[in-house]
């Protein structure tokens, strides 16, 4: 017992009375209140910025769809009339999946 109260990386508070091992009071109710909110508050203030991250992150990726869609139409690979001769076209081949 005597080993583990003098291992310097296993201190221990009180002591014992011995004049070669100082007193180590315990830590105060407050400053252990303050860690954990402190603690709490920095979690929250993460997540805000990971919700706020999210929704830029989701804005753009909505964006690029957008683009890549509108460029599709431009080139005229994406419209309906491709698309229902695709659908036609599978039928055909008696494939049903839908497109």
């Amino acid at each position: 017992m005597d080993s583990i109260k003098r291992h310097i990386i296993l201190p221990r508070s009180g002591g014992g009375g011995s004049s070669s091992i100082p007193y180590h009071p315990p830590p105060s109710i407050g400053h252990e209140i303050g860690v954990m909110f402190g603690g709490i508050g920095a979690m929250v203030v993460g997540a805000l910025l990971f919700y706020v991250w999210w929704h830029f992150s989701l804005a753009r990726e909505l964006k690029k769809e957008e683009d890549r869609v509108r460029g599709l139409r431009e080139r005229g690979l994406f419209d309906d009339a491709t698309r229902n001769s695709a659908i036609e076209e599978r039928e055909k081949r008696g494939s049903g999946m839908e497109i």
